[in-house]
Order: structure tokens, then C-alpha cells, then sequence
């Protein structure tokens, strides 16, 4: 009884102390801080559970851990699971335990909560963009991390996929360190991010932020020490392009710009170089649109350049068009008009390239030197077609290398030598392989019979075998000179002799 009794009360006891407990590192957070959550089972059975809440969170990274303590022989044991949490949006949100008894936290999000920039160590650089943009305007989309202390090591936890755009990745591959100061103090600026943007539909779109894990030396431990940066929200707002005055012929050309251009004579062909820059998206302009029936027209790409300088995008495009007179006289070429949406003008405008008259004659002469202008021309806006990519924003020069390929029918006969050659050298091992291992083999046998002689008479004879065999040399009839290159093999064999002789005169000696 007295047993059960003490059973009892060491039950009551444990179960008095079981529970399970949320606890959380801050109630309070600024918007896109981590935390830590911890899920703690004390003197209970680890069971499966979900929290309510936890996906007004993002989920940075999770653990566990066993802790057991004895206190006054109160034994305490704890299973817990350790979480770090992201504050993606503001508000209070209530975190528990789904069908399991816990205490209730109230995480209260606020982006009013964060320290300034220049109180924190590390954080990033706002970046300002414009209230709107219109459809097919070129966004520059830059992050920059600002860092007071020095940084062992970065890792992108999240960013945002930005699928309501085409992206064009500009970011540098060593972040493009350098040194900067906040406050007077000496900082580094790193280019985490570097984006042109082209919006593929209008509207109002979310660009979410970006969440770093930077690395950190720390002073108070070995180990380095991890801390979670976060950008921004940002809201961009994308107008659809008016419809008033919108010109027919108009190729999607967005932004702000202005042309240089010149006609060059050659021979009787008209060359003109025309070179379109300025600030905006020129991705859509291939082709200038001209009309004429007196010349034959051909247009090339002869370079495409983008840049961001100072937080915008420029571009530079040129064109090589060339008019081929069909007939004799004084020809026109008409006013060109490249029609564009002037994004600080707010409508619509053309890029004007004057009318030019020229006086053409004898143009039979040129008839093959037209053609061969062509076949240049032609050759030359394929390699630009192919190489269509756009430079980088460092000066990189990159060649086209021609790999030029073995025919089929000279391949096999290639590899039909290499096979014979490599088989004929294959044969040759195994001949000399042979011979060396038979001749030792022989001489293997030969000292194996003159150690097994039976008597003098016996070894003597083997002797003779093995000098005529390895030497060709035959003892009864040898001169001097043929011994002096025997002489090690000599000395070994009266070595054999002598051990054969002393243990037969021990025989001998055992016996009487």
C-alpha cells in the first residue's frame, strides 16, 4: 500500500510539471526583423503539432534540442524546437498550438519600431524610385547593403521573383565593394542587387524585400555570428500609354532621346549612319520604317549598348542603311520619322531625320558592286543578330571563335591508325614480356637443381647446365676472360656448396 502510495504521489508530482510553452525572443518587432520562436515540451511527451499563425511569418530556418536538469532531485526534461521567424507584414497576430494545450503570444509588427539607418551597424541603402512608370519603361531596380563592421559572408535568404516584369540581371559579381561613410564613419557599399526592369503589363505591383543573412565576425565568441537584414517594400505603380495621338506606325519605343546622323556617298549608293541614344527602352526598334521607289533599302544593326549610370538606364543604338538608286537622276529620300512616347513630355513625339536629294548617274556600273555591298551588309547583320546580347556595363570585348571540324570520312581513318599503332605496340610488350619470363623461369629451374644435387658429381653437372645456359660459355673449354663476368654467380654457387658440405660433415659426425 505504502508502495502505491509513493507511486501515486511521484505521478501527481510529474504531471504537476508537464506542460508545453510557446516563447518567443521579442513580442514587439520592426517590420522585416527576425526573431526567434521556440516550441517547449517540459515533462511531456513529444507529440506532432502545428502552430496557428506561424504563416504570417516566413520561416528562416528551424532546429531542435533536448535539455534534462536535476534540481533538489527534481528532474526536469525538455524537448524543444527552435524557429527563426521573418516579419513580413504589420499588425498583431496571435501564435498557439493547434489542439494542444499552451499559452497564447502576441506578436505586435510595426515598421514605426526600427531604429534609424544610421543607429544600426549593417542595413540597406533606400533606394528611390518614381511614383509611376509607364508601360514599357526601363525600372532600374538597385539594393545596396551598408555595412559598419566587416562581413565574413552574405547569403540571399529571400527576394522577390518580380514575374509582373522582364528582368535583365546587372549585378556585379564581387557586389561591387567600396568604401563609403555614414555620419563620418568609414562603411562598405555592396550592390546585392542590380536589375533593368521592363514592365510586361500596367498596373500597381508589390516588389517584396529582400532578406540577407550576413555573417559577421563576433567579438564575445569563436564562432562567427549571423544576423538577418531586410530591405524595403517597395510599390510600383505602371500606367498604361495613352491612346490620343498614339501614331500608327509606332513600335513600343519608350523614353527619352535624340539622334545623330550623317549620308555618306559611295560610288552611286547612299550610306546612312544613323545613332539613336538617350534614356529609355529601344529593345523594340529593329527596323527603321522607310518608303521609297527609287532605291533598293538594306538596314543593319551595327552596335546595341545599355548601361546604368547613377541610377538610370542608357542606351545607344546604330543603324547602317544603305539606298541602292534603281535609276539615274535626282533622287529624294524623303523624311524619315521614328515615332517614340516621350516619358518627361508625357506623349508622343518622332525623331526626325531630314530629306536629302542626290544625283545619281550611270548606275549600270555599279551593278556588282551593289551586289557585293549586299552580301557584306547581309553577312554583317548576321553576326549581329547572333550577338544580339547586350554588353555588360564594364568594357568586355568578346570574339566569336570559329572551331573548325574534322570531316567524318578523315576521323575514321584517324582512329583507325591510332588503333593500329596502339595494337602493334600491345604485341611488342607481350613478345618481351615473354622472353624475359621464360629465361627466368629457366634459370629458376637450373638453381632450384643445382640446390637439390645430391652429391659433387651431381652439382657439378648442374653447374656446367646453368654457365653454358645463361652465358653460353662451356667450363672445359672457357678462357679466363669468359670467367671474370661470371664471378658473382660463381660465388654464389660455392656458397650453396660449402652449406651442403659442412651439413653433410655433420651428418657424418651425429652418426659416430
Amino acid at each position: 500500500m505504502l508502495k502505491k502510495l509513493i507511486l501515486i504521489f511521484f505521478l501527481i508530482q510529474y504531471i504537476s510539471f508537464a506542460e508545453i510553452i510557446l516563447d518567443v525572443s521579442d513580442t514587439t518587432v520592426s517590420l522585416n526583423q527576425a526573431f526567434n520562436l521556440s516550441v517547449i515540451f517540459k515533462n511531456e511527451k513529444d507529440k506532432k503539432f502545428e502552430i496557428n499563425g506561424i504563416d504570417n511569418f516566413k520561416i528562416l530556418s528551424t532546429s531542435t534540442q533536448s535539455n534534462t536538469s536535476i534540481i533538489n532531485t527534481k528532474v526536469t526534461k525538455e524537448k524543444i524546437y527552435n524557429y527563426k521567424l521573418l516579419s513580413l507584414k504589420e499588425g498583431e497576430f496571435k501564435l498557439s498550438l493547434k489542439k494542444l494545450n499552451s499559452n497564447e503570444v502576441i506578436i505586435k509588427v510595426s515598421s514605426n519600431i526600427s531604429n534609424t539607418n544610421q543607429e544600426k551597424e549593417i542595413f540597406f541603402k533606400n533606394i528611390e524610385l518614381k511614383d509611376n512608370y509607364y508601360y514599357g519603361e526601363k525600372i532600374v531596380f538597385e539594393n545596396h547593403l551598408i555595412s559598419k563592421k566587416n562581413i565574413n559572408g552574405l547569403n540571399i535568404v529571400s527576394q522577390d521573383d518580380f514575374s509582373n516584369f522582364s528582368k535583365k540581371d546587372m549585378t556585379p559579381k564581387n557586389y561591387d565593394a567600396k568604401y563609403t561613410r555614414v555620419d563620418g564613419e568609414k562603411a562598405i557599399d555592396l550592390t546585392i542587387q542590380k536589375y533593368i526592369l521592363t514592365p510586361i503589363q500596367s498596373g500597381k505591383f508589390e516588389i517584396n524585400p529582400t532578406v540577407l543573412e550576413v555573417t559577421t565576425p563576433s567579438l564575445d565568441s569563436f564562432f562567427d555570428k549571423n544576423e538577418y537584414v531586410s530591405s524595403e517594400k517597395k510599390v510600383v505603380n505602371i500606367l498604361p500609354l495613352p491612346e490620343n495621338n498614339k501614331p500608327q506606325n509606332f513600335s513600343g519605343i519608350v523614353g527619352d532621346f535624340k539622334t545623330e546622323y550623317k549620308y555618306e556617298k559611295q560610288n552611286n549608293n547612299i550610306v546612312l549612319k544613323l545613332k539613336i541614344r538617350g534614356e529609355g527602352n529601344l529593345d523594340y526598334l529593329d527596323n527603321i520604317n522607310i518608303n521609297s521607289n527609287d532605291f533598293n533599302i538594306f538596314q543593319s544593326i551595327k552596335n546595341n549598348n545599355e548601361i546604368i549610370t547613377n541610377g538610370k538606364n542608357f542606351v545607344e543604338k546604330e543603324f547602317e542603311i544603305i539606298f541602292i538608286p534603281n535609276k539615274n537622276g535626282e533622287l529624294k529620300i524623303s523624311e524619315i520619322k521614328i515615332p517614340y512616347f516621350n516619358i518627361n513630355k508625357k506623349d508622343y513625339e518622332n525623331l526626325v531625320i531630314n530629306e536629302k536629294i542626290f544625283n545619281i548617274t550611270d548606275i549600270k556600273e555599279e551593278i556588282n558592286k551593289n551586289t557585293e555591298l549586299i552580301k557584306n551588309n547581309s553577312e554583317t547583320q548576321e553576326k549581329i543578330n547572333k550577338n544580339k546580347e547586350i554588353k555588360p556595363e564594364n568594357n568586355i570585348t568578346y570574339k566569336n571563335i570559329e572551331i573548325k571540324q574534322i570531316e567524318k570520312k578523315d576521323s575514321y581513318k584517324l582512329y583507325f591508325y591510332i588503333l593500329l599503332i596502339l595494337n602493334i605496340i600491345y604485341i611488342l610488350f607481350k613478345i618481351i614480356f615473354f622472353i624475359l619470363n621464360k629465361k627466368y623461369k629457366i634459370e629458376k629451374k637450373e638453381l632450384k637443381n643445382l640446390k637439390n644435387s645430391k652429391n659433387i658429381k651431381e652439382f657439378y653437372n648442374n653447374y656446367i647446365v646453368f654457365i653454358k645456359n645463361k652465358y653460353n660459355i662451356n667450363l672445359k673449354n672457357a678462357r679466363k676472360i669468359d670467367l671474370i663476368d661470371i664471378n658473382k654467380e660463381i660465388l654464389e654457387i660455392f656458397e650453396i656448396l660449402e652449406e651442403k658440405l659442412i651439413k653433410k660433415e655433420k651428418l657424418k659426425k651425429e652418426k659416430k
